[in-house]
């Protein structure tokens, strides 16, 4: 038996007609007499119930995060600004104040109108030297290995290779 497109159209023809008769069976009967104060009272739960308010806090949180970065950038870009403007004349020499430690060295400049340099003398030579440490240095015993003997792999066969003959090349010269 061959099933074609009248089969198929008698089997949805059917289907429809069981699916009818079945939502027809639910639809028929009367509403109970409470149906609109049961769906009242449902929908003043549902506005009441703290879950509605949390569903609005997750959906807000993003936006208050991006807001919260936004505001970062901001104040990170005006902290890097500077809260003074740049001199346009060079600092003085003579407003340096040296340490009172180590007394002023000046440093003649190359000519006479021009201000001189101070700066600190260093304090001594050993003052500049790195502490000595008193470290024992490292005994390693040596590792004695007697002899190792390995056998080859496999024994390779000699290569014969034909010698590359080149020949003469005549270059002339350029007029």
């Amino acid at each position: 038996m061959s099933h074609g497109h009248d089969d198929d159209t008698m089997i949805d023809a059917t289907l429809d007609t069981a699916i009818d008769d079945v939502a027809h069976e639910m639809t028929s009967l009367p509403a109970r007499a409470d149906l609109a104060a049961r769906v009242t009272a449902h929908i003043e739960a549902e506005a009441a119930s703290p879950r509605r308010r949390w569903s609005f806090i997750w959906v807000m949180s993003p936006v208050a995060v991006a807001l919260v970065l936004i505001l970062a950038v901001v104040v990170e870009r005006e902290t890097r600004r500077p809260a003074t403007p740049l001199r346009s004349e060079p600092v003085r020499p003579e407003a340096i104040v040296p340490a009172q430690d180590t007394p002023p060295v000046t440093i003649p400049a190359a000519a006479d109108d021009a201000p001189r340099i101070q700066a600190r003398a260093p304090r001594s030579a050993a003052a500049a030297q790195p502490p000595a440490f008193d470290v024992t240095p490292l005994e390693i015993p040596s590792i004695q290995l007697g002899s190792l003997s390995v056998s080859p792999i496999a024994r390779g066969e000699a290569i014969e290779i034909e010698p590359i003959v080149i020949d003469r090349i005549e270059i002339t010269a350029m007029p």
